[in-house]
């Protein structure tokens, strides 16, 4: 999986997971959720086909693996869905994509993304296989132990910045632990120090940072 070129994204939060029915979308509502109320936030949500393999969700009429072109990037604006984007965006992000590619366009997919985003928003990207071409400031891997191992997961654990290993999926109680307990932690620091914060922002994180305290976590995600 060793990639020599990756493309660097230092402002962007992915979330991968070993299997499906992790929890990659619960945790990335999560990290939307938490984060939207101290920095703007573009969602990113990646689906990956496979010429030749048929439907990698074993129904019909989706759009997923449906396309003619190297990569659709599509928006998406309705909030009150069931689909990951409309949970990405009810969660607090400004804008949410679905990129739709194959393999070997995901990386030229994910730069025609970039060019759409600028330097004052923070980017959480549900995906597995975007990883093998972009390396994000934060890479959060879920270990599911209960389901089997996805092959565009493989290799992608010691990858991590942010290991979970719960057994089973994560939930969402679980989710916002994690999330919380990331934000606060010094050792991710550098990461969020890259985006401005007001003055009234900066006050509540640096509080949250010193105090770690639940209650300060009280708004609904």
């Amino acid at each position: 999986m060793a990639n020599d070129k990756l493309i660097e994204a230092p402002r962007a939060i992915m979330v991968s997971a070993s299997g499906v029915n992790a929890g990659k979308t619960t945790l990335s509502t999560n990290l939307v959720g938490v984060f939207s109320r101290f920095y703007p936030i573009i969602g990113l949500k990646v689906t990956t086909a496979h010429q030749g393999l048929g439907c990698q969700r074993h129904g019909e009429g989706c759009g997923a693996c449906s396309f003619k072109d190297p990569f659709v990037l599509s928006q998406e604006l309705d909030p009150n869905s069931p689909k990951d984007t409309s949970r990405l965006l009810a969660s607090g992000a400004k804008k949410v994509y679905w990129l739709r590619a194959l393999k070997e366009t995901l990386a030229e997919g994910f730069l025609a993304f970039s060019k759409l985003v600028t330097r004052r928003y923070m980017v959480v990207i549900e995906s597995n296989s975007l990883r093998q071409f972009v390396k994000p400031g934060l890479f959060f891997f879920i270990m599911n132990s209960d389901e089997p191992i996805k092959p565009s997961a493989e290799n992608l654990e010691k990858l991590a910045d942010v290991h979970i290993d719960l057994g089973h999926s994560v939930e969402d109680q679980h989710a916002y632990t994690i999330v919380k307990d990331t934000f606060t932690d010094p050792f991710y620091a550098d990461f969020f120090n890259q985006f401005k914060l007001s003055p009234a922002r900066q006050k509540l994180r640096d509080k949250l940072i010193l105090e770690r305290d639940d209650s300060l976590y009280s708004w609904p995600l």
